[in-house]
């Protein structure tokens, strides 16, 4: 996978990078702290390279738009169960490639896929689900 090479690299003179929490087809993840906020850890979305300067202009062009989209959706969110967005971009990594970026609330311990797949009975119990589902619908 075509990477971005970020650590250790501080983005928008403000995120100082730590490592990749995860990579996927679209996008991949950091955590960083931010500099101008008393230290606090916050997660990076940054779009995932092998989708930028793709000789495909319209997909590069429809990537880019879905991704501020959805930076535009969280800065109109809020909700104490939806990470809120702190800030988006553009930066490069340090080989100089340009890629879209959004700065997320940090929360350690994963995401409930995780927590499911850590419970030893392979899921949730109903009155866990239950609360998840209140949370979720409210």
């Amino acid at each position: 996978m075509n990477e971005l090479k970020l650590d250790p690299k501080v983005i928008a003179g403000r995120y100082r990078l730590h490592g990749r929490i995860s990579s996927g087809s679209y996008a991949e993840i950091f955590v960083a702290t931010d500099l101008q906020n008393n230290g606090r850890y916050v997660a990076i979305k940054a779009l995932n390279a092998q989708l930028q300067g793709t000789t495909e202009s319209d997909l590069e062009k429809t990537l880019a738009e879905n991704f501020e989209k959805e930076a535009s959706i969280l800065k109109s969110i809020s909700h104490p169960n939806i990470l809120s967005l702190i800030d988006h971009g553009e930066a490069e990594d340090l080989l100089n490639r340009r890629f879209r970026f959004i700065v997320l609330e940090y929360m350690s311990g994963g995401d409930l896929l995780d927590l499911t797949r850590k419970n030893p009975n392979g899921g949730l119990s109903l009155g866990q689900t239950l609360n998840y589902f209140r949370q979720i619908f409210s």
